[in-house]
């Protein structure tokens, strides 16, 4: 069985600590919420994190296609997962405080698979394009 925490990045001590202490209890992952209206950056968060950790695997849960492109969600996994020696996680979902604290309205399914799937194809280092707009 695996079990994983979720933690609020509310300031980078704290968030730092707390992933240190998941690692040293062996819990299998460990989420950092991403809501960039209310909480630290993530990723310049989990950067630090991943220097303060060995084994936990680690990374955004969630992030949404609304507010960030899969370009940059691919970019910053990649080094993330580098950073971290091949730690790094990724939760997507539809819909989350980043995207209902700009105004914006939840991704559809049709919008999320095709999300995963370019984050997918850019990690991969393939070419891709996305939402008809040439390649990423």
């Amino acid at each position: 069985m695996r079990f994983g925490i979720m933690d609020v990045p509310r300031e980078f001590a704290t968030t730092v600590a707390d992933m240190r202490l998941a690692d040293d209890l062996g819990f299998s992952w460990a989420g950092l919420i991403d809501s960039q209206c209310v909480y630290r950056e993530l990723y310049v968060t989990a950067a630090l994190c991943a220097q303060a950790t060995e084994r936990v695997r680690f990374g955004p849960m969630v992030t949404n296609p609304i507010t960030c492109h899969p370009s940059v969600a691919a970019a910053a996994m990649a080094t993330l997962d580098e950073v971290t020696d091949g730690r790094a996680i990724l939760g997507i979902g539809p819909v989350d405080s980043a995207v209902l604290n700009v105004g914006e309205r939840p991704a559809r399914l049709a919008d999320l698979r095709e999300y995963v799937e370019t984050v997918r194809a850019l990690i991969s280092g393939r070419e891709v394009e996305y939402r008809g707009s040439g390649s990423t």
